[in-house]
């Protein structure tokens, strides 16, 4: 009978020590002594986080102490605020304007770059299958194209010649499945015991319309992106694995760019009626050829510099989903079905020196971005609950190509103006 009570009076025990906390507080700015909007606050210990409302107020549940209310937003210096226990009153939380868009990184020594394929070949392009590298070679314009596949220790386990074929490139599916692309049919690639062959083949269109939208996977979802209005609207959707309708996961959209878009519209719709009253003496198909081909020259400007893609790139993480969302200036971590779990604001695209590219390390589930930094290129980890950067490594080489990264490894292409060798090599780092 003891021992009954005594069990019971510990479950209530913990229930207690398991209650919530309510957490409130106001985040003004320390110079114009206003209320900050959109700040993001997150407690790392109780993995729960909050965003304040236009009166700088936000309030959080807590039930682990002590934690370290991590407070970021852009435009401001990021904060720690210890919590030893839960305060009586609402705490005031002032934060100092930051005038630089990153963080100033300390830069360790250069980390050099080692050759893995040494033979006299030129890469044409490479993938990670199951976090080996496998290449596609050739040694010149002449001779036939290799596929090559290495080991751990980067070295050659088998090599396949690609006779009477012209490929291009290799491409990876979200379910990891590895491409062989020529201009005319795209092969599937299997490697068994370490040597590579093709399998099934693929029409281009079929590629297209099932594997290019295809952005991520976990055990319940096969999640997939649609573009729509000259890239400036993306959507992702979520396919469940076991059938049934699809759920939408999110919608990225730039409005600025929607609008100018309405607005190009009517302008070019009043172009086509002037054009027909100031040429009124040609046939009709004549206007219209002319239209078209001033139409036609306009949209392609437009979509090479004035309606670049929307940058939002999604990752599936077992049951979590991650969303960088750099048109608007956010990270965020959501539920396998788009339920949000928290938003943390992010400045690092910012810097002019961004190289637009997001890196995951699917051994580690670590990101990763790129900078230009001179005549090296600055890897940053990015800390993925408070939207901060530090410094992972700095590559001695600018202008790499095709970088990835697993398992804390990191591969690239790299071609050296040396007239000696100007083949395009493969690079790696770890």
């Amino acid at each position: 009978m003891k021992t009954t009570i005594t069990l019971l009076l510990c479950c209530l025990s913990d229930v207690a020590v398991a209650q919530p906390s309510a957490i409130r507080g106001v985040i003004t700015d320390a110079q114009k002594k206003q209320p900050i909007e959109h700040v993001n606050i997150y407690a790392p210990q109780n993995e729960v986080g909050a965003v304040s409302d236009a009166a700088g107020g936000f309030s959080l549940n807590l039930t682990k102490f002590p934690d370290t209310l991590v407070i970021s937003c852009i435009g401001f210096a990021t904060i720690k605020w210890p919590l030893r226990s839960a305060p009586a009153a609402p705490i005031a939380i002032i934060l100092q304007q930051q005038s630089g868009l990153l963080p100033e990184v300390s830069v360790s020594a250069l980390k050099k770059a080692e050759v893995i394929y040494t033979p006299e070949y030129s890469v044409v392009d490479y993938e990670l299958h199951e976090g080996r590298p496998l290449l596609l070679v050739c040694k010149n314009s002449l001779s036939a194209h290799w596929l090559v596949a290495l080991d751990e220790t980067d070295r050659v386990t088998g090599e396949l010649k690609l006779k009477g074929l012209q490929p291009n490139a290799l491409t990876k599916s979200c379910l990891g499945g590895i491409y062989l692309h020529t201009n005319l049919q795209i092969y599937g690639v299997e490697v068994a015991e370490g040597a590579p062959r093709l399998a099934e083949t693929v029409s281009i269109q079929q590629y297209n319309q099932l594997v290019v939208p295809c952005v991520g996977v976990n055990d319940q979802y096969i999640y997939f992106s649609r573009w729509r209005y000259k890239n400036q609207m993306l959507s992702y959707e979520a396919a469940p694995r076991d059938g049934g309708p699809h759920l939408a996961i999110k919608t990225v959209l730039d409005e600025a760019q929607l609008t100018q878009l309405a607005e190009e519209g009517w302008f070019r719709q009043v172009q086509i009626e002037n054009a027909k009253w100031l040429f009124g003496s040609l046939k009709d198909y004549q206007i219209e050829n002319m239209i078209s081909n001033l139409v036609e020259d306009q949209n392609a400007f437009a979509d090479r510099f004035v309606y670049t893609p929307i940058k939002a790139n999604l990752f599936a993480q077992e049951e979590r989903l991650c969303l960088f969302n750099h048109t608007n200036d956010y990270l965020e971590w959501m539920k396998s079905n788009g339920e949000s779990l928290r938003r943390i604001p992010i400045q690092y695209h910012r810097d002019k020196n961004w190289k637009s590219e997001i890196l995951n390390d699917e051994a580690t589930g670590r990101f990763y971005t790129l900078m230009d930094h001179g005549k090296n290129t600055l890897v940053l980890e990015i800390n993925t609950y408070d939207g901060t950067t530090s410094e992972y490594m700095l590559l001695e080489k600018a202008f790499v190509q095709q970088v990835k990264v697993f398992n804390g490894r990191l591969y690239f292409l790299y071609k050296d103006f040396a007239f000696s060798d100007r083949n395009l090599r493969l690079h790696r780092v770890g």
